[in-house]
């Protein structure tokens, strides 16, 4: 099974991210084939590199992006999407990947007062719609697409709605998923100690960064967990 990349240049953080979840894919992944890598370019010998704009909002630039991979003829039938700030913990084969959940949609957008509000929003009231449930599988881990479903979505939604979709629930809650896991999400944004970071990605399958530039212990954990440079590098 391919994987996919959706990847946005960042000179905040030097684009360390995708790196270090190279790294993680290699050391914890099975059954990986190609790995694609669709947005800048991030000058890596061992990925497939797909150029795709930037000049959207950054959902509507993943969701744009894997719309163009649902019909790239080259990309395995199920892909694994892994966004590059995701770094696997555990050993998985990609085609088994799980797929997880965390509650419902109502109970996200109850602590979202921003864009991302309003989109999680516009994502119950399409799915409403449509007679479908609204369960909320936006966790920061990967996830198995199937590129004739999402070429569906495009048949079934408005995409181009200025307000977009979270596309991990879209995707989920339309084509519904069989044994969902229950999980907690885990993003990492805040420039806590080295032990409280292990303690929180302790027992994890997947976890997630943000805010690297001003959170240098991210950068260190991760040096410390995935030192080794991979095939992609």
């Amino acid at each position: 099974m391919d994987v996919v990349y959706t990847y946005r240049d960042d000179p905040r953080t030097g684009n360390k991210q995708l790196k270090y979840s190279l790294r993680s894919v290699e050391k914890h992944l099975s059954g990986v084939g190609e790995v694609y890598v669709i947005g800048a370019n991030p000058n890596l010998a061992g990925v497939i590199h797909l150029e795709h704009k930037d000049d959207l909002s950054a959902a509507k630039n993943i969701m744009s992006k894997l719309q163009v991979i649902a019909r790239t003829e080259a990309v395995s039938e199920d892909f694994l999407y892994i966004a590059d700030d995701h770094y696997l913990m555990k050993d998985n084969e990609a085609k088994l990947y799980p797929y997880y959940v965390n509650g419902t949609l109502q109970e996200l957008v109850r602590t979202q007062n921003n864009s991302y509000g309003a989109m999680v929003k516009n994502t119950i009231k399409a799915l409403q719609s449509k007679g479908f449930a609204t369960n909320n599988y936006n966790i920061h881990c990967p996830i198995i697409y199937n590129k004739t479903r999402l070429r569906q979505l495009a048949e079934i939604y408005d995409l181009s709605n200025p307000l977009n979709y979270i596309l991990k629930s879209l995707y989920c809650n339309t084509f519904p998923v069989e044994g969902a896991i229950q999980l907690k999400d885990c993003k990492i944004r805040t420039n806590f100690s080295i032990e409280e970071m292990r303690s929180r990605i302790s027992g994890r399958d997947c976890w997630s960064s943000g805010k690297e530039w001003v959170c240098p212990n991210i950068g260190v954990l991760l040096n410390e967990l995935f030192p080794l440079k991979s095939k992609y590098e």
